[in-house]
């Protein structure tokens, strides 16, 4: 059996580095909303008018101009995000954690072996195929952040004015709920980071010849149950737990421990 090595360190420097690079566009889209709610004070004022005939038509006339105005401010949100930009964004957190990945494997291929993984060529083959990969699906996930957002947006406004709500109370509510595309902009960050991370782990390993790994967690009190159980355990690359290798399942941290014990064919390459 192999000595223990060294631990992988966690990419968590790189997942908030990430948040906050997607911090302009959450501020962009609150920014927004913010506009959207001024310009929705006389629409709710006509849905609430004591006029007392045709009052379910002035509620209907209130909610088709307020859907209008959210769609017509989500549409402007999604036009500012240019592709291009986004994936340059992406591209450095993908380039950064793929560095730092073959870093956290190297010093362990280091302590086993005394082998410099940098003079392995193989084992960078298929890496840029799967980081481009990660930055084409990191520009999708980012694209859906105004229309998760404005959905949103547009459930709380239609229910006000179908409530009856005045207008102050709607703008007070909304501001508590900038909360979701921060919370948005922290799952991708965090949950991608990740899946990256495990994603070209195994890869790199598997480019190795390792054919096993030892599940690992990062030993806190946010490690879940059923991954806390496996911390310690052995699985194949090719027969994975029912939820995916370290790093697959959502927002998982725990990482992949390569089983050296076997280096020949590391040693031969």
């Amino acid at each position: 059996r192999q000595a223990r090595l060294p631990r992988q360190q966690s990419p968590i420097a790189i997942e908030r580095a990430y948040f906050s690079a997607l911090q302009p566009i959450v501020w962009g889209m609150t920014a927004e909303v913010s506009a959207l709610i001024a310009d929705l004070e006389s629409v709710m004022a006509d849905a609430r008018s004591d006029a007392p005939s045709a009052e379910q038509a002035r509620i209907e006339r209130a909610k088709r101009r307020a859907a209008e105005l959210v769609d017509s401010y989500a549409r402007r949100v999604e036009a500012s995000l240019r592709p291009r930009e986004l994936a340059a964004v992406a591209a450095k957190f993908g380039k950064r954690t793929s560095e730092f990945q073959k870093a956290q494997l190297a010093r362990q291929v280091r302590a086993a072996a005394s082998v410099d993984l940098n003079k392995i060529a193989l084992v960078e083959k298929g890496i840029k195929s799967s980081v481009d990969g990660w930055i084409a699906e990191n520009v999708t996930l980012i694209k859906t952040m105004p229309p998760v957002y404005f959905d949103d947006v547009k459930e709380q406004v239609l229910g006000a004015i179908e409530r009856g709500t005045r207008h102050e109370v709607l703008a007070r509510q909304m501001v508590e709920r900038y909360q979701i595309p921060q919370n948005r902009a922290a799952l991708i960050a965090r949950d991608q980071v990740g899946k990256l991370y495990g994603n070209l782990n195994g890869q790199r390993q598997q480019n190795l010849g390792v054919t096993r790994y030892v599940w690992r967690t990062v030993r806190d009190n946010r490690v879940r149950d059923d991954h806390e159980l496996r911390d310690g355990e052995a699985f194949g690359w090719d027969s994975p737990p029912e939820d995916g290798n370290p790093g697959e399942p959502i927002n998982c941290r725990c990482y992949a421990e390569p089983d050296l014990s076997d280096l020949s064919a590391l040693l031969d390459s």
